[in-house]
């Protein structure tokens, strides 16, 4: 079953369907004219693939400067099972 539900989510996402998805074509539909749907369509994917991801790049940097080494995370959470 988790195989399955990890492969669904992996590969589904709004906007993954050919032609952009429903919401896509909203958005562009929306639009006064070509080139404001041009711009909305370009300023969203920017947004969503160059702006969305910082957050989480930069907390797995700051990770790595927190806690170098896996031993590291284990002496500052001393509760955590031990690596097998």
């Amino acid at each position: 079953m988790v195989p399955l539900a990890v492969q669904w989510w992996a590969s589904y996402y709004p906007g993954a369907e050919p032609g952009g998805g429903g919401y896509i074509a909203q958005r562009m539909f929306s639009a006064k004219d070509e080139a404001n749907a041009l711009g909305a369509t370009l300023l969203f994917n920017v947004a969503h693939y160059a702006l969305r991801p910082w957050p989480w790049i930069l907390i797995a940097l700051s990770s790595l400067v927190i806690y170098p080494e896996l031993s590291d995370i284990q002496k500052a959470f001393p509760d955590l099972p031990p690596k097998n």
